[in-house]
């Protein structure tokens, strides 16, 4: 009988290989996480914005109307509030 050499097979090469490709695609899915969140971060920032600038304009409108009619000085306040309030709710997701 004739002395036959098994070859040496490990999982080494194939494991460091497969963990190398797992590092990888868990370095491009926390990539791609940071980008949307980084977009959302934009999104928030623009409607924030937009939501002052608006709030600003019904304040303006508010105080045109309390100069016509100062008995509704309250509900005028009242509905730019509200916006203030709604429009926050919205970009941040919440009640306020």
């Amino acid at each position: 009988m004739r002395n036959q050499i098994a070859p040496y097979r490990t999982n080494v090469i194939t494991t460091t290989r497969d963990r190398g490709n797992a590092e990888y695609g868990l370095m491009q899915r926390t990539y791609e996480m940071a980008e949307m969140d980084a977009f959302r971060d934009k999104l928030r920032a623009a409607l924030a914005k937009q939501a002052m600038d608006n709030t600003a304009i019904l304040a303006m409108a508010e105080e045109h109307f309390i100069r016509i009619a100062p008995s509704g000085k309250a509900e005028y306040r009242l509905i730019v509030q509200t916006y203030a309030r709604n429009a926050l709710a919205e970009i941040l997701g919440g009640e306020w």
